[in-house]
């Protein structure tokens, strides 16, 4: 008896069989199965969710940009520069100081500023002693230095009123100097404006994908201090090992692929009958940001692409873009898109640009080249962006601005991977 209302032909098989497919199809996003006034409140609260997310205005923090008129314009005549001419960081220094000398050539006055080098690039560089110097002569600004360490000492010993802009950040917080401007670039301003983006297209759930070193938690943690000051909600975070890429089962793992993949493997031995079978992915997913090298990259967008995530929007950092043309560079990247300063996609300095990509050494570091060009052209426009706080200044590193810590912020441009080729991105 038991036997026979078991049988593939009978009720009670049929019914068992459309029951259990009737739970797998519900968690699928292939199958439409809610009821239109579930839908409507599913909608509803959609709607809701977007109203906790600030205005746009608010989200992009815009700020005027600022005027001067030609009277106003002082440009230093004699400069100090303090950047590492030898030792590990020399081709950054090197970098940087090309962009100096392009800045400079530009400015249209007959007489142009006077710049002494003092390399920093020996560890046991003394700061100190090279401030000495500085002090016995008539300069009118100080640029540099590079290093955290060698910044710290700047802010250490010295003692006098010269504006001095730094390339790099100071990691101490407690010492204050109305004369030293920090500027760089920073990966967390890179960050925050990706998160941005995500915001203002509405992307309000997403999962972040960052490398297990302190570049990855940094750029991170940036990302989702922001995001999340701002009304979106980071879902999960999928932390990969830089020497071991096998970031596949992390991706399914986190996306809900493997969850999918079970479910129909139990239902198929519960029911003794194969299925085919399309896996899924959850359905609160909004966005992917994820971060990492070229490189690491070309490995994670394929596989989030593989793992039938591609409809969905990756944003990332400018470390994805090496500043090449080259299509098949950037085939696997499609879509992605980041955040990056204008000099690598406007048509300023043409000539220079093209001269750097055919050089093999320099073509990486084009954006210290901008650094370099916009701690001069930035000088002028100091005293003003420190008194009026709600303006900026575009210029090729982004749009800066300058914050109660003495910090030059930088506001970066969105850019898109489209056709291999990355442009910028004004949607």
């Amino acid at each position: 008896m038991h036997n026979k209302l078991l049988t593939k032909d009978s009720f009670i098989y049929k019914y068992i069989l459309i029951f259990f497919i009737s739970i797998f199809a519900s968690s699928c996003s292939d199958f439409n199965i809610i009821s239109k006034d579930t839908k409507d409140i599913v909608d509803e609260v959609k709607e809701e969710d977007k109203k906790v997310v600030k205005p746009i205005v608010e989200i992009i923090d815009y700020k005027e940009e600022i005027y001067l008129e030609t009277s106003e314009i002082k440009i230093a005549n004699k400069i100090a520069v303090m950047l590492p001419m030898t030792g590990k960081y020399a081709k950054i220094g090197k970098a940087i100081l090309d962009g100096i000398n392009i800045s400079i050539e530009e400015i249209e006055t007959t007489e142009k500023p006077d710049i002494s080098i003092f390399d920093t690039g020996d560890s046991s560089v003394d700061i100190k002693e090279i401030l000495k110097n500085i002090n016995s002569e008539d300069f009118s600004l100080i640029v540099g230095p590079l290093t955290k360490k060698n910044i710290n000492q700047v802010y250490l010993y010295k003692n006098n009123s010269i504006p001095n802009i730094t390339f790099n950040y100071s990691d101490n917080y407690t010492k204050k100097n109305k004369s030293i401007y920090q500027f760089g670039l920073l990966p967390e301003d890179e960050a925050i404006c990706a998160a941005n983006r995500a915001l203002i297209d509405q992307k309000l759930n997403v999962i972040i994908i960052q490398p297990n070193n302190k570049w990855g938690e940094r750029v991170g943690n940036a990302y989702k201090l922001r995001f999340e000051e701002f009304g979106g909600e980071i879902l999960s975070t999928v932390i990969y090992d830089v020497n071991d890429m096998q970031i596949g089962s992390l991706i399914k793992e986190n996306i809900g692929v493997k969850e999918s993949q079970l479910r129909k493997k139990q239902i198929e031995k519960l029911l003794n009958q194969k299925f085919v079978f399309t896996p899924f992915i959850r359905e609160d997913i909004d966005a992917f940001f994820a971060v990492g090298t070229h490189k690491q990259m070309q490995i994670i967008k394929p596989q989030l692409d593989f793992n039938y995530a591609e409809g969905i929007q990756v944003y990332s950092s400018s470390h994805i873009y090496r500043g090449a043309k080259d299509k098949k560079l950037y085939k696997d990247l499609e879509g992605i898109i980041f955040c990056d300063i204008p000099w690598l996609y406007n048509k300023i300095n043409l000539s220079d640009k093209e001269k750097f990509y055919r050089n093999n050494s320099k073509k990486k570091l084009l954006r210290f080249v901008a650094l370099g060009i916009d701690v001069i052209k930035v000088f002028p426009y100091i005293n003003k962006l420190k008194n009026e706080k709600n303006k900026h200044i575009k210029l090729n590193t982004g749009y800066l601005s300058i914050d109660e810590f003495n910090k030059i912020r930088r506001n970066p441009i969105y850019v898109k991977f489209k056709n291999g080729l990355a442009k910028e991105y004004k949607k």
